[in-house]
């Protein structure tokens, strides 16, 4: 006597249950850690272009001061360019010291100065040398050294955490490829009879492989699906219970490659794993099948 169908039928619906959990559970931790990856870099470049630094600016007419402020925009490493005029910054060291100094001294000695703010690339110890070095101007910028060594140490951890997160996303894809790979061949061996029945009637491996491998591809893709919907309802608590946009710190091509990535694998390996299954069944010896 055979096994009772209500029994098999339990155990394939158990089985495939299992399998569509711990494929959605994988992805969702690949896709958070991706994330993590992602938000790291965010993070670094919104640090990085608020590095500033100010210069003194030659004392000249308001037009000629503006036209030079003009002329250090459309530099290409540079972001922005704040002027900061004499009497602004005389009413700064003003709040500062608690007393006018223009109304002690008779007149106003501070030069116009500007707040330069680079763009992210540059930021780093050796481009900050070379810009410095190109422009007369910036040679006189306040602050800049200290800079550079403190982008120095900087630059130095953001590589040392970027590649433990590498380490973790390597081994997390190893894992998944595991826990996708163990999961879809739960389901097939729920139905290695099956399949052995099949190949002994004389249907083709590929006939035979097919309807698992669509099953397989569709759970993923499926479970991938709510594993994205889970993170997304995990940066949307994030942003309610916080107030943190993290969305908003993300960049985009890193977070749309995140987003198409966790299908992608899901589906890759639930194709690969479920087409290596259905071979082996299919090849197996009868009198291995019934003991395993």
């Amino acid at each position: 006597m055979g096994v009772p169908r209500t029994k098999q039928s339990s155990t394939l619906r158990y089985s495939r249950l299992l399998s569509f959990i711990s494929i959605t559970v994988t992805l969702f931790m690949l896709g958070a850690l991706g994330l993590v990856y992602v938000l790291e870099q965010g993070l670094s470049h919104e640090v990085r272009e608020r590095v500033a630094f100010t210069i003194e600016l030659p004392s000249q007419e308001q037009t000629e001061t503006s036209k030079l402020t003009q002329e250090l925009r459309s530099l290409p490493y540079v972001r922005d360019v704040e002027l900061i005029t004499p009497d602004s910054a005389a009413r700064s060291l003003a709040e500062v010291l608690g007393e006018d100094p223009t109304k002690v001294l008779g007149y106003n000695p501070l030069q116009p100065m500007a707040k330069i703010y680079l763009r992210a690339e540059y930021t780093h110890p050796d481009s900050l040398r070379k810009i410095t070095a190109s422009n007369p101007l910036l040679k006189t910028a306040e602050g800049l050294q200290e800079q550079e060594g403190e982008w120095a140490s900087a630059s130095r951890n953001l590589q040392t955490i970027r590649l433990v997160l590498w380490i973790f996303l390597g081994l997390h894809l190893l894992v998944s490829f595991l826990q996708i790979n163990t999961a879809t061949g739960l389901i097939i061996y729920s139905q290695r009879m099956r399949i052995r029945t099949l190949s002994l009637i004389g249907a083709t491996a590929s006939f035979i492989a097919w309807p698992f491998i669509q099953r397989a591809m569709l759970d993923a893709l499926v479970g991938a699906l709510i594993a994205l919907g889970l993170l997304a309802g995990a940066i949307f608590g994030v942003y309610r219970g916080l107030g943190f946009d993290l969305l908003a710190i993300c960049p985009r091509l890193p977070l749309v490659g995140v987003i198409l990535a966790i299908p992608l694998v899901g589906v890759l390996v639930s194709l690969i794993s479920s087409w290596r299954a259905t071979r082996k069944y299919i090849h197996m010896d009868e009198g291995k099948i019934h003991l395993i």
